[in-house]
């Protein structure tokens, strides 16, 4: 609970951040890494463990609070066009102060470089206030700079040494630059999604633990959506796990009705109805893509409900939906198959093999129940999709209270009516390869 004495400490005039490390010609006190940017922790309470429970309450609420812990990661917020973030802004830019912590990986603290004129900063605090954390003023630019100086130095192999310098010459720009005012400090989470399909053996196996991951974020995805935004780039890069899973990268989120912004969605993970307007803005020749067309999107739950149905796939089946790059894109000729509206039976097809191909008719009944949930998330038709759903009073919530995060099975006509399409997609392979072969054998005769 705030003292007595917080109306004073709660002034919105920059006050200096006396818990920063020494300022660039001081040695530092410990590491040369940027963390030394939030070196105390906050006052302690009695008996306090490593991961006191406490400790969120601890410190954004105490006065004498000074800044957040060291286990921090930071990310450079920098303005759009050279222009300076106004209160409404910088809001968005942290996360609308809606979103509950339990759901996001949230912004503890803000920094602003003393540069930054008293009334700028007036409209950061009220911004980060709204949040509940603290902005804090401090010499963003010349710490950034030493910092980097201090790690090449440390960093003795070759290797380290030409993407440090690489690092170096990117962020010495940026510290130059006049819009390099802010400075977030995040929660550290443990690991993304996308290191556990890479490096953990549960894609297609550990259906438990698929399902505790996907009832996390689609809790996540229900709690922004209550917020009256959708996310718009939700993938595996994008969950990370700090006791619970989280969303990260807000950055494309949209509100309800909203249009994209100059930021792309990854197409990878993009439904078709957006995979449309993307190939519309795309430059066939260049690849270039004209921002200004994306808007004519505005945003949809169901784009979400697309997404998280191209991540649940990718657990339960062991494989992508879509080859993509190393920027979650897929490549122009499946970008066409996605967008084509005019004619849905490509897509269709495309679906059915990837969700059929290699599911048994005897296949076990959680993958059978992750089939049934994934025809209605992938369904190409943004409409049909909603109306899948629409029977709880949000579209995500209608996610939750299926089969599959209920841990019941399938009716007898559901479960029929898949093993129906099975058998079908089953018989169109086995007749397309035995007009192969028999193509193959006639060739050889002749």
């Amino acid at each position: 609970r705030p003292s007595a004495s917080s109306a004073a400490s709660r002034s919105t005039t920059a006050r200096p951040c006396t818990s920063l490390p020494p300022p660039l010609s001081s040695k530092p006190t410990t590491s040369s890494t940027l963390r030394d940017l939030a070196a105390p922790t906050p006052s302690r309470c009695a008996a306090r463990s490593k991961r006191c429970a406490r400790r969120r309450r601890c410190w954004p609420n105490s006065m004498d609070a000074r800044a957040p812990t060291p286990s921090t990661r930071y990310g450079v917020l920098k303005p759009n066009h050279g222009l300076t973030y106004n209160s409404r802004q910088f809001t968005l830019a942290l996360s609308p102060h809606s979103f509950s912590t339990r759901y996001v990986i949230a912004v503890i603290a803000v920094y602003v470089d003393e540069s930054v004129d008293p009334e700028e900063f007036k409209k950061i605090d009220a911004a980060a206030k709204r949040l509940n954390v603290q902005a804090w003023s401090a010499k963003l630019k010349g710490r950034l700079l030493f910092e980097l100086s201090k790690r090449r130095k440390a960093d003795t192999t070759a290797e380290a040494q030409a993407a440090d310098g690489a690092q170096a010459a990117r962020s010495t720009t940026s510290a130059s630059d006049e819009s390099y005012n802010h400075l977030l400090v995040l929660e550290l989470a443990d690991r993304n999604l996308d290191d556990v399909l890479t490096h953990d053996n549960i894609a297609g196996i550990d259906f438990a633990r698929i399902r505790m991951i996907t009832s996390h974020l689609a809790n996540a995805l229900y709690n922004l959506h209550s917020s009256e935004r959708i996310h718009a780039d939700f993938k595996p890069l994008n969950a990370a796990r700090k006791s619970t899973w989280k969303l990260i990268d807000m950055d494309v989120s949209l509100k309800f009705g909203e249009s994209f912004g100059t930021k792309l969605p990854s197409s990878g993970y993009c439904p078709p109805e957006v995979a449309k307007v993307l190939l519309a803005a795309t430059d066939q020749d260049t690849g270039k893509v004209d921002t200004l067309l994306l808007k004519e999107y505005t945003a949809s739950e169901a784009y979400d409900l697309w997404s998280f149905g191209v991540v649940l796939y990718h657990l339960c089946f062991a494989t992508p939906l879509w080859k993509t790059d190393t920027d979650d894109n897929i490549i122009f000729s499946d970008l066409h198959k996605l967008a084509d509206a005019s004619d849905a039976e490509p897509l269709r097809k495309v679906l059915d093999d990837a969700l059929y191909n290699g599911v048994k008719p005897n296949a076990p009944d959680d993958l059978m129940v992750a089939t049934a949930l994934l025809r209605k998330l992938l369904e190409p038709d943004a409409q049909k999709r909603l109306e899948h759903f629409e029977s709880a009073r949000s579209f995500m919530k209608g996610v939750l209270d299926e089969p599959f995060f209920q841990g019941k099975g399938l009716d007898e006509a559901t479960l029929a009516g898949i093993q129906e399409d099975i058998r079908k997609v089953w018989e169109e392979q086995n007749n397309e390869t035995a007009t192969k072969q028999a193509m193959q054998a006639a060739l050889f005769l002749l």
